[in-house]
């Protein structure tokens, strides 16, 4: 049996639940049993359910190592074994429902040019001379006037989950395609593009 993973994002707290499932009606079964059992007096919705295909899993190797387990149930963060687990959803916590908070913090920087970016600082200090060295390297000049706003990584889910797992692994830069997915990369990174066939 394949197991899929999901996201599940609730209005009332902005930890998501990753749920180990293998489709869509065990995955809403199990979060509402783990909802029932640890939060009864929150709303039964989530906000949203983010599926992740086999193409997103397997750039998450952790998440990958924990679906080729077979298990289904929700997802927790071991700090200690830095993995992660699958437990029952009516059982006591194994861990955390996500990583804790890394020390790379995700900003948005904007530009009256238009020049938007997803940069990946430990602080505004570091964020503001990451954007400056890849503006300066995109065009050749540091951008007229910029802001940058420190945002939540829970706002980086679908296509840009890949940025969260690099986030948790320490690496600052800019966000930036490399081969499938979205990464952290140095500012002054250059995409590979693909050969010329002859």
């Amino acid at each position: 049996m394949t197991i899929k993973v999901f996201e599940f994002t609730r209005s009332w707290a902005d930890v998501p639940v990753t749920i180990f499932a293998s489709g869509m009606s065990q995955a809403e079964k199990i979060y509402h049993q783990w909802l029932s059992t640890h939060h009864a007096d929150q709303p039964a919705d989530p906000d949203n359910i983010c599926i992740y295909n086999e193409t997103w899993v397997a750039a998450r190797p952790h998440l990958a190592k924990a679906s080729a387990l077979g298990a289904s149930g929700i997802g927790y963060w071991s700090s200690l074994e830095h993995r992660w687990m699958v437990g029952e959803p009516q059982s006591d916590p194994l861990g955390y429902l996500a990583p804790p908070e890394p020390s790379v913090r995700y900003f948005r920087a904007m530009a009256d040019e238009g020049d938007d970016a997803r940069v990946f600082a430990t602080n505004f200090e570091e964020a503001t001379s990451l954007y400056c060295a890849w503006h300066l390297d995109r065009w050749g000049e540091l951008p007229a006037r910029f802001t940058i706003h420190i945002r939540s990584r829970w706002e980086l889910a679908g296509g840009l989950v890949t940025l969260r797992d690099d986030m948790e692994e320490g690496i600052v830069g800019i966000a930036g395609v490399e081969g499938e997915f979205l990464r952290i990369l140095p500012p002054d990174h250059e995409p590979i593009l693909p050969k010329k066939s002859s």
